[in-house]
């Protein structure tokens, strides 16, 4: 179903503006494990009651509330005033079904609940493997980093060759690649950090390295934008594609946010090792909070990957803990194609997402933390670990 997607019944009347994978995109539609953001407006149609509620869900199980009395000036202009907070919004998370999946919306007005079903508006694919069917490279690459810049500024790396990011400036790396025997631009650059796969700005212009290796090398520059990371540090890995279908390592960048928030990859004696790649706040990457502020009723995701490094095998076992209670418990079942590229096919599906939403918690601060169990349950581990600041009913309406 292309987007949008006009809604329209005999009660509301509005629309899905996008459909959108979080975290790890595929070119079309979403990929298997992985969570979409729906955006889009709803009002009431006239004479009918105010909208109270929406709920979305990719099957007819599948239940997610999402939020509502987002402002849309586009639609107010449309339809008036009483269209001015008609926008809302939810993180849906992908189901393992393949193929066209069907978007239920549910509206609840004046306490009677009606649903609307969107056939066919999410493909859902397979996790891509931009290496699948690749082999590694016979052939030297040349390359180089030219830096990390901030605008036109270049970044100093510190001692450990750790860029420090300013959240609020948009960031790039820049460099280039080609291959040397005979010298030619690669086909294409990966950009890989975790489980994420950054969007490359390849075939730019690069006089420079046409003067020293040949015209054929002229168009051999990229850029990689990036976002602060979340977790602290995060290493960018950097790959060059040949039109020999082989790939090559070129490049590894490790960066920090001037606000990142402390994450613990192993524990001293735990036999644990992964990563939190991205955290999502209402469907929103968080970049630079360091206290993360959450209301009532927000809807918190952590996305990552996790391995007990003995064998090594699935882990036994994701625990989110807010301050010493369990809030959330779950497996590792999502497949991190990359990861088992590394640590073998037995680790295979080691992804995970979890997600929280808040209910019924005391305003103030508060110590949230990941935790992974080893294989046998008997050692857990801190991935990661944030403190929240929870804002009262009173503080989010004011």
């Amino acid at each position: 179903m292309p987007i949008p997607i006009e809604i329209r019944s005999e009660s509301v009347l509005g629309c899905i503006d996008h459909i959108r994978e979080l975290g790890r995109p595929s070119p079309e539609g979403a990929t298997v494990g992985g969570f979409v953001a729906v955006r889009g407006w709803l009002m009431p149609a006239p004479g009918c009651a105010p909208i109270d509620s929406i709920f979305l869900g990719l099957s007819p199980e599948s239940r997610f509330e999402a939020i509502v009395g987002i402002e849309r000036s586009d639609v107010r202009a449309v339809n008036g005033d009483r269209a001015r907070f008609a926008g809302f919004a939810a993180t849906l998370p992908v189901p393992a079904a393949r193929g066209e999946q069907t978007l239920h919306l549910r509206v609840e007005q004046d306490g009677v609940e009606r649903e609307l079903v969107l056939a066919g508006a999410l493909d859902v694919r397979d996790p891509i493997d931009p290496f699948a069917d690749l082999g590694v490279a016979d052939v030297a690459w040349a390359s180089a980093i030219d830096g990390v810049f901030a605008g036109t500024e270049a970044l100093e790396p510190d001692a450990a060759g750790i860029y420090t990011l300013d959240p609020t400036r948009p960031t790039v790396i820049r460099g280039w690649a080609a291959s040397s025997d005979p010298p030619k631009p690669a086909r294409e650059i990966v950009a890989r950090t975790g489980g994420r796969y950054l969007r490359v700005l390849g075939e730019q212009p690069r006089a420079d390295v046409a003067a020293a290796l040949g015209a054929e090398a002229h168009a051999s520059g990229f850029s990689v934008p990036i976002l602060p990371s979340t977790v602290g540090v995060e290493e960018v890995h950097l790959f060059a594609i040949g039109d020999d279908d082989s790939y090559a390592p070129i490049a590894r960048v490790r960066l920090r946010s001037t606000d990142a928030t402390t994450s613990t990859a192993l524990l001293e004696g735990a036999p644990i090792s992964g990563t939190v790649d991205e955290l999502l706040l209402d469907g929103v990457t968080l970049d630079r909070s360091r206290v993360l502020e959450l209301n009532e009723g927000a809807d918190l995701v952590l996305a990552g990957w996790a391995i007990d490094v003995e064998g090594p095998r699935l882990s036994g076992g994701i625990e989110l803990f807010l301050d010493d209670a369990a809030v959330v418990q779950t497996q590792t079942d999502l497949p991190r194609p990359e990861i088992a590229r590394a640590h073998g096919q037995g680790v295979r599906d080691c992804g995970f997402a979890v997600r929280w939403r808040v209910r019924d918690l005391e305003a103030g601060s508060h110590t949230l933390a990941l935790r992974v169990l080893s294989a046998n349950r008997e050692t857990r581990a801190t991935l990661a670990q944030f403190t929240v600041s929870l804002r009262s009913v009173a503080e989010h309406s004011a």
